[in-house]
């Protein structure tokens, strides 16, 4: 017999919200949580679920009346949902502070201290984490203990330790049910951003050991998967795709499905189904342009994107690289510009309307919300970028392929056209200089490639499920400990449905290129260790870019002064694009005709 009583009514709402989500249809989910939400306005328990749901959609707004509206009537309910928010808002300092207040208050609750403990983490507070680490051992909670002390690791860039912690298990029962799936994850990053010798032996090992049959296998499907990937063991990846229902629709089975249609040359298969991710999932990067997000501020005339060359970045404080862009880019093909100026004040803005064929869209959102400014640049590519070919790059990148000084990036689009490719991807290659004095000084660069002419070839690759499919580290940061992604796809064919993920580093599907290129990425350049520094406490970058940033200051902190020769036995001087070639960084066929 059916129940129902108003409370068992009210439990149905909230389990049929659950079914959409583990589904993993997460429009659905939020459409039955408003729905929901119209019935039990008042309910502390259907607002925080529903506001989960409008973070992962990046209507913060919404989400914030509905919390202020219950915090006074709930506050222990409401006030770690806001602080979620704030989170997903990337306003840390707000998350901390709201953190510390509720666990002043509950002091002896474990859950509070936990997530208090978490916040500073996350804000980089990693003396006073540790501080409070320690006195989070009198709860008692070793999985707590461990979770927090893996993440302070894993922050702090220290990943080899934070394997062997993981390996130990909480309060050193390496049989607890988390270990294996946090070993997984673990594995995977120490095989992708450090290419460790050690961490890829052990990942063969489970991946040679594993008994499909095992029904704990299933539970542990997606790490194994991306540790299957990380490792280039594609038959692997397949065998263990094969196991799972075929109707299962979640996002990371779609991800995974798509790359497996890439990967046998379907490629439209590959983007119908990130269609359907797109259409259930929240992706940030390419939501709509809030109305008054971007402000054009240029008087230009700009005719129609066909036959153009189009090239799309943002900028903040730039001034000393612009003139150098600008005449980089002209003489290598490029028709029109599109800056999107997000809140300078050294006069970039203004130097910029100055200059034909460039259009200035102006911005004092925040960087991080604009998801490091993809979404910006995928809804100006939208609406001025359908009919052409587009290219985005940071104003701090070279754009090199083989032969382009002989020839132009018409010449590389020409050939595309005729092959049918629609984006051209490769990697950034981190240029410096081997005059300590060049680093630390420097107002305006008239040529960056002269002035920091060098760069550490010292990459390596694994795969990934996301478009162009690979993960590329090392290089001169490998130093910093960050072990960031530097793959790029910097060319796209307008009008192809072709949007960018992170950065340009990952991308929906598309016809890659048999012409690979690079980025000549000149960040360590000028007073790199002032940026730096500067860059690691600025709110409006994303919590990831504030903690790089400050690797990078940390690093630069203890290098005696006048010795930044960054310079060994990997370092090679860039003459020409064939310096590339000739050492695998990028390659094209004859075809080509470079």
């Amino acid at each position: 017999m059916n129940d129902l009583s108003p409370a068992s009514i009210r439990q149905r709402a909230i389990d049929y919200i659950g079914v959409a989500a583990a589904d993993g249809d997460e429009a659905v989910a939020l459409k039955r949580a408003l729905a929901a939400l119209r019935v039990y306005s008042n309910d502390a328990e259907i607002t925080v679920i529903t506001c989960m749901l409008l973070n992962d959609w990046q209507r913060f707004e919404d989400s914030l009346a509905l919390l202020y509206a219950l915090r006074t009537t709930d506050p222990e309910r409401v006030e770690p949902a806001l602080a979620e928010t704030y989170e997903a808002m990337h306003r840390i300092e707000d998350a901390l502070a709201i953190r510390h207040e509720i666990y002043r208050k509950r002091p002896e609750h474990p859950l509070s201290h936990f997530q208090y403990i978490r916040s500073l983490l996350r804000a980089g507070e990693f003396q006073l984490a540790e501080s409070e680490l320690r006195q989070f051992e009198r709860f008692g909670r070793p999985k707590m203990e461990w979770q927090l002390r893996r993440l302070l690791l894993n922050r702090q860039h220290r990943r080899l330790e934070a394997l062997e912690l993981i390996e130990s298990g909480p309060a050193g029962n390496p049989d607890d049910p988390a270990v294996a799936s946090a070993l997984l994850q673990q594995l995977m990053m120490l095989c992708k951003k450090d290419g460790d010798a050690f961490a890829k032996e052990r990942a063969r090992g489970i991946l040679d050991d594993l008994d499909l049959s095992e029904p704990s296998v299933l539970d542990r499907w997606l790490p194994l998967i991306r540790l299957a990937l990380t490792l280039d063991r594609h038959d692997d990846v397949k065998v263990l795709l094969d196991l799972m229902p075929h109707g299962s629709r979640t996002r990371g089975v779609l991800e995974v499905r798509a790359w497996a249609a890439h990967k046998s040359g379907d490629v439209e298969q590959a983007r119908t189904l990130w269609d359907e991710i797109r259409a259930k999932n929240p992706i940030p990067q390419v939501r709509p342009c809030w109305a008054d997000e971007l402000t054009r501020v240029d008087g230009q005339s700009m005719g129609s994107a066909a036959g153009e060359i189009r090239l799309f970045t943002v900028i903040r404080n730039e001034l000393w690289r612009l003139p150098w862009f600008l005449e980089y880019y002209r003489s290598r093909g490029v028709d029109r510009f599109f800056f999107v100026d997000n809140d300078s004040t050294d006069g970039s803005r203004e130097w910029l309307l100055d200059q034909a064929e460039v259009h200035v869209f102006s911005t004092n959102n925040s960087y991080a919300l604009g998801k490091s400014g993809m979404v910006w640049v995928n809804a100006l590519m939208g609406e001025f970028g359908v009919d052409g070919w587009n290219i985005y790059v940071d104003v701090d990148e070279a754009l090199v392929f083989p032969g382009i000084e002989q020839s132009s990036i018409r010449h590389l689009t020409d050939y595309m056209d005729r092959n049918g490719h629609d984006l051209a991807a490769g990697q950034m290659v981190d240029m410096f200089s081997r005059n300590p004095s060049t680093l630390g000084a420097g107002e305006y660069e008239h040529d960056f490639i002269e002035s920091y002419p060098y760069f550490d070839n010292s990459y390596y690759r694994t795969s990934t499920r996301y478009c162009p499919y690979y993960f590329t580290s090392g290089g001169a940061r490998r130093r910093f400990g960050a072990g960031e992604n530097q793959t790029k796809t910097p060319i796209v064919r307008g009008g192809r449905n072709i949007q960018f993920l992170s950065s340009s580093h990952m991308v929906t599907p598309g016809v890659i290129s048999d012409v690979s290129v690079a980025l000549l990425h000149f960040k360590l350049a000028g007073n790199f260790q002032k940026q730096a520094n500067e860059d690691a406490i600025v709110n409006n970058r994303t919590v990831a870019c504030r903690l790089r940033y400050q690797a990078y200051a940390d690093f630069m902190e203890r290098v005696p002064a006048g010795q930044i020769d960054m310079s060994n036995n990997d370092t090679h001087r860039f003459r020409s694009s064939q310096t590339l070639v000739d050492l695998g960084l990028i390659s094209a066929p004859a075809s080509f005709g470079f």
